[in-house]
């Protein structure tokens, strides 16, 4: 996969790519680095280039992990996992012996946006100072306000709406996160799939506009992290933007 770079800034780890940076999933990072330094040797499994290959530590094979503390720089080169997935055959760059270890877990292969915290609105939204939600879609403009309960205002009128559900989905509103991300293109046109704007108590408005890229693939972009769109799927986009007769028919 393409290369990244996990970096410690005082207690939060960043996620460094293609000229991008990304806050890291609390933890998750610490926890990698904690089962690497308790990993164990168990034994030799080779001591020449000759077993590099059978055993998959071959340079280029795709999975190493770099560790630099300090001055001091330890790369790993991952190979095939032995005993039913609970070894995994290692050996140190620059050295030919290829050893057998315990397996320190799935994140040895993680893509790079495993690592990244991709929720879209800023982490410390409280749902309690939520007040309201607009949603605008072909044309059509409804929202939903806190007001003694959660109400329904539509060109049409208001109603009362299921406070359990409508909580339900600010969670999710507040949680939502992207698949991926990337920069936006300064010439890229995309076809507008509607917006979700987010209103807080105090006066703090997130505004989330969703474009279609193709069927089932949905890009969002936030004001809350300009500059950025984050991939997301009809399924998840629908999650948290339900169309008007939906609310009616389950709110």
């Amino acid at each position: 996969g393409r290369p990244y770079t996990l970096k410690r800034n005082g207690k939060t780890w960043i996620l460094k790519t293609k000229g991008t940076s990304f806050t890291c999933r609390e933890g998750e990072v610490d926890l990698f680095i904690k089962n690497l330094s308790g990993l164990k040797i168990l034994k030799t499994a080779g001591e020449s280039k000759d077993v590099w290959a059978d055993l998959g530590v071959q340079n280029g094979n795709g999975f190493t992990t770099t560790i630099i503390n300090g001055n001091r720089k330890i790369e790993l080169i991952w190979g095939k996992e032995t005993e039913g997935g609970s070894r995994i055959f290692v050996r140190r760059e620059n050295c030919e012996t290829v050893y057998i270890s315990d397996f320190p877990g799935d994140s040895i292969y993680a893509d790079r946006w495993y690592w990244a915290d991709l929720r879209i609105l800023p982490q410390n939204i409280n749902t309690d100072n939520v007040i309201a939600v607009k949603y605008s879609k072909n044309g059509m403009n409804y929202s939903i306000y806190r007001e003694n309960g959660w109400i329904l205002r539509t060109d049409v009128g208001t109603a009362s709406i299921n406070p359990v559900r409508t909580e339900a989905l600010i969670n999710r509103i507040a949680g939502f996160k992207g698949e991926s991300a990337r920069q936006e293109k300064s010439a890229e046109v995309l076809e507008g799939a509607g917006t979700v704007t987010v209103v807080l108590s105090g006066g703090k408005i997130f505004t989330l506009k969703f474009y279609k890229s193709e069927e089932s693939v949905f890009f969002v972009g936030s004001n809350s992290k300009s500059g950025y769109l984050f991939k997301t799927s009809a399924a998840e986009m629908k999650s948290i933007f339900p169309d008007l007769k939906f609310i009616l028919d389950n709110y």
